[in-house]
């Protein structure tokens, strides 16, 4: 059994079911999650890689909250790379934590506020990016605890892959991600995913409403479109 902040002190404790005390450790372990889980999300890697790689403040060089596409035109593909990686390790780590706090639930709320604090960090005036590399850690994080084999991350991996060969859209892969989901998880893991497919919706919408912007330029004609080998050969 993994270590469980919380059923640990229920078990020092002792307090009765349904009394107050009880209440007070589960608001506090749901509580402690959030908090957790939100502040892994606020840590922003661009400002790291920028200042340790390149000596220079990430902010007062106007890329704000950068993401890591943002990095690498700013310093070059390998300063992205390493963004996206420590990105996608914070999705990881954050969902761990909660998992010590209080298991499965500590593990959905810890990512879902990963993700949250991305979006909205704290650190930033709670302008933040789009969270993709966070939400793909916190789902590694979740199909791997919730059904014992990451199959739930390689379906969703392959979907992106998909979308974006196909329309050569990286804003549509990642939404596509996030809609197929809580989808996936419902059809792997069934009804005990419990907190986690509820959390698995909000990302759905979280991530949807991000990136609205996006769609509309989609729509509009106006999104950039990634260049491929194969594309840049058929363009010449």
């Amino acid at each position: 059994m993994l270590f469980n902040l919380v059923e640990l002190i229920r078990g020092k404790l002792m307090p009765a079911e349904g009394s107050a005390a009880m209440g007070l450790l589960y608001a506090g372990g749901v509580l402690l999650c959030i908090a957790v889980g939100y502040l892994f999300g606020s840590l922003n890697p661009a400002v790291l890689v920028a200042r340790v790689g390149f000596r220079e403040d990430i902010k007062r060089a106007g890329h704000g909250n950068a993401e890591a596409t943002d990095i690498a035109s700013a310093y070059g593909r390998k300063a992205g790379i390493i963004t996206a990686i420590l990105n996608f390790g914070k999705g990881v780590a954050a969902s761990l934590c909660g998992l010590l706090i209080w298991e499965m639930n500590g593990l959905a709320l810890g990512g879902l506020f990963a993700l949250l604090g991305t979006m909205f960090p704290c650190f930033n005036r709670f302008r933040g990016g789009r969270g993709a590399e966070v939400m793909a850690g916190m789902i590694l994080a979740v199909s791997v605890l919730t059904t014992g084999f990451p199959i739930v991350f390689l379906l969703l991996l392959l979907i992106f892959l998909i979308v974006i060969i196909g329309t050569r859209f990286l804003s549509l892969g990642v939404i596509m991600v996030g809609v197929f989901y809580p989808l996936i998880l419902r059809g792997f893991s069934g009804a005990q995913a419990g907190l986690c497919l509820a959390c698995a919706v909000l990302t759905t919408l979280f991530v949807v409403a991000r990136h609205w912007d996006c769609m509309q330029r989609i729509w509009n004609r106006k999104e950039p479109q990634l260049k491929f080998p194969w594309n840049k050969k058929k363009e010449d």
